[in-house]
């Protein structure tokens, strides 16, 4: 009896959900309100409810009707949303309002389809559906935070599969677009995020770098509907604090500082975005749009002459028509640049100076005066470190910056403390020696071509002992020493501040290239430059394995051999072994394979070829050429971008000249402002002076 009743009631439960599928409304809901014994939640063969086929079939007019007779909607939500079924979506969501059951709103997969994090707002995301989304906001669904599952100790695939799935909704245009208060800012924060979680979650590396272009690319297509140029002033100049035009002319592009500072390169390169850098860099000049190129090559070349009498007028009064001139990013650009080549003119005089002038000079001569202009100079490049340091966060200008300069620092550390040590060292009489003379008789000439003879000679073997008066230059000072340690140690010491020097010079040239940024031809160059040092970075992981290794293998070959006995050997010690090694790959090492030897020595031989041949191979052969490779990919990646990459580094340079906390530069930037000292001087004497002064003050 009871079977014959299951049977009856699954004949029912089919004839019910075929009317649904068929779209039946009479059947359907005759079923609904004279069949008692029968379930209106039933499934068919493939776990398909009434609801799931009403929203496959988007009747909307029987899913109206399932709804009214309360059928439970289960996660039927999610699977409208699945089919972006926006009038089923309004139904449910409307059906959540009345019975006040927000749980149909977050309700995830009930049988696996869908991993239990998605929710019908989530998957409405991933689908980038705009109005689905719109109705699921408005009905109050959320998504929740991914810092429970970025928080989480446990590596888990559950809290991997959730923080990608969170994040990939996050980062939908459509989802930022409804419930971002700034969405390009909120696009800048996603695309950030995401490339951080590229390097500390690798497994999914490829889909958040995925997720962050997209991001990057919805704000930069954000721009496309800027139609005039007071929108354009305020989206790239846009902050709470201001609210008029006024205040927005006079800032800096704020908007493009902070997609710099979270790598935004598609929306820095937009074109409305570098034509309004444009305009602001070179301001009422116009010399980029109505002169000509001789006329444009003058103007730069006379403001870098001029940048002393601009910068020092700026220092005077900021009122100053002259002073305002430097203001001008584009003008203040080239005074800096002048500035720094000044700079490099002061280096090479010296290095010209200190190979070329005469010793007997007056102390007070060019080499002096060159090294103590570079003092200066090294103190404000010093001082504006230290301001930029203060004023935004470190880079990896700044950290090059500090570099050079604290190599020109420890030289002159050195050099002031070695000078003072001399002149408390105790001297002997400097050697004198008679002036000769040009008349020479000519009965005594036969003696005059003995004694050049001699001189010779003696000039000879003095020039292959260590000489008793010191040949580093202090200060000019040249002093003849009672204890020959004491010369040495000075010597020693002097060797090493200049050594020190070479360094800062090479860096100090090298930092000019950052300059060439600027140029259109040479720019992606020096990016590509800049990229393949990176590069070589990597490739030196791998070679100093590969070095090291085969320098103990050749030392362990032939520590044993004598060099006097056997030849020459470069392998006698470990460091030996390394210079040997290295050197060889460029072809300028005289060390040779220890060969020539009687035959029981064949083993060493050929041991040592055989191991000098394999290095060779790993090194030139395979190392090299994957260097090559690798720096050829590089160049090629720049190339296929190469617009995007100049005019992203470009922005970068220009950036630091819109900042109007530098303006003078080195070494003018020492210089006090009248205004700023008159001010010190009112408030040091007691009279009333702003807020600001007083903080500076204390």
């Amino acid at each position: 009896m009871s079977s014959c009743k299951e049977r009856k009631n699954r004949l029912v439960d089919r004839l019910y959900l075929e009317a649904v599928k068929r779209g039946d409304r009479e059947a359907a809901e005759f079923a609904l309100e004279n069949i008692k014994v029968f379930d209106k939640d039933c499934l068919d063969h493939n776990g398909d409810s009434a609801i799931d086929l009403a929203i496959e079939k988007r009747n909307t007019e029987m899913l109206k009707i399932l709804i009214d007779y309360k059928v439970n909607v289960r996660d039927s939500l999610l699977r409208a949303v699945d089919a972006e079924y926006l009038e089923g979506v309004e139904i449910i969501c409307e059906f959540a309002d009345i019975t006040s059951n927000k749980a149909i709103l977050e309700v995830s997969s009930r049988n696996g389809d869908f991993h239990p994090i998605i929710t019908p707002l989530v998957h409405a995301a991933h689908l980038n559906n705009y109005h689905i989304i719109k109705v699921l906001l408005k009905h109050g669904s959320e998504i929740c935070s991914p810092t429970k599952w970025e928080e989480e100790e446990d590596y888990t695939l559950e809290s991997c599969i959730s923080t990608y799935e969170i994040y990939r909704a996050l980062s939908s245009p459509a989802y930022i677009s409804l419930t971002a208060f700034d969405p390009i800012n909120e696009a800048f924060r996603l695309s950030k995020r995401l490339k951080e979680l590229k390097y500390w979650r690798v497994e999914f590396g490829d889909e958040f770098h995925a997720l962050a272009e997209q991001c990057e690319s919805y704000a930069a297509d954000l721009l496309n509907h800027i139609r005039s140029s007071r929108e354009q002033m305020i989206v790239f100049n846009y902050s709470r604090t201001k609210k008029n035009d006024t205040e927005y002319s006079t800032l800096a592009p704020s908007r493009v500082k902070l997609a710099i500072d979270c790598g935004q390169k598609k929306f820095v390169a937009h074109p409305f975005c570098q034509q309004y850098l444009t305009e602001t860099w070179f301001r009422d000049l116009r010399i980029h749009r109505s002169q000509s190129s001789v006329k444009t090559l003058l103007f730069t070349l006379s403001a870098a002459i001029l940048f002393p009498v601009l910068s020092v007028a700026n220092v005077l009064s900021r009122n100053w028509k002259l002073g305002k001139w430097i203001e001008i990013p584009y003008i203040k650009f080239i005074c800096h640049s002048a500035s720094q080549f000044t700079f490099f003119i002061l280096i090479v005089i010296n290095n010209y100076v200190n190979t070329h002038e005469d010793r007997d000079m007056d102390p007070l001569d060019l080499q002096n005066i060159s090294m103590f202009l570079i003092l200066i100079y090294v103190v404000s490049l010093t001082w504006s470190l230290i301001c930029a340091i203060n004023r935004q966060k470190v880079r990896w200008k700044t950290l090059y910056d500090a570099l050079y300069l604290s190599l020109f620092w420890v030289y002159f550390l050195i050099t002031i403390t070695t000078w003072i040590e001399m002149r408390n060292l105790p001297t002997s009489t400097p050697i004198s020696t008679p002036t000769p003379t040009n008349f020479t008789p000519p009965e005594f000439s036969w003696l005059k071509k003995e004694l050049d003879d001699i001189r010779k000679v003696c000039e000879a073997k003095k020039s292959s002992v260590t000489p008793t008066i010191t040949r580093r230059k202090i200060f000019k000072s040249y002093t003849v020493y009672d204890n020959e340690e004491n010369h040495d140690e000075v010597n020693l010491r002097q060797l090493k501040a200049d050594i020190t020097l070479a360094y800062a010079k090479v860096l100090a040239v090298l930092r000019m290239m950052s300059l060439l940024v600027w140029s259109r031809h040479v720019g992606p160059m020096q990016i590509s430059l800049g990229r393949t040092m990176m590069d070589i970075g990597k490739f030196m992981i791998i070679f100093v394995f590969v070095w090291f290794a085969f320098s103990l293998g050749m030392n362990q070959i032939y520590w044993f051999y004598d060099k006097e006995v056997f030849g020459v050997i470069g392998f006698k010690s470990l460091m030996s072994s390394l210079m040997s090694l290295f050197w060889s790959l460029f072809g300028v090492s005289e060390q040779t394979i220890f060969t020539g030897h009687p035959a029981y020595y064949a083993a060493t031989e050929i041991a040592g070829m055989g191991m000098y041949s394999l290095y060779h191979v790993f090194a030139i052969v395979i190392l090299f050429n994957l260097l090559i490779a690798m720096m050829s990919n590089t160049y090629t990646n720049i190339e296929e971008d190469a617009d995007i990459e100049w005019k992203y580094a470009r922005s970068q340079l220009w950036m630091e000249y819109f900042d109007d906390s530098i303006i003078v530069p080195p070494p003018f930037n020492l210089l006090p402002r009248p205004s700023v000292c008159f001010k010190h001087i009112k408030c040091f004497l007691g009279f009333p002076c702003s807020e600001t002064m007083n903080r500076v003050i204390r």
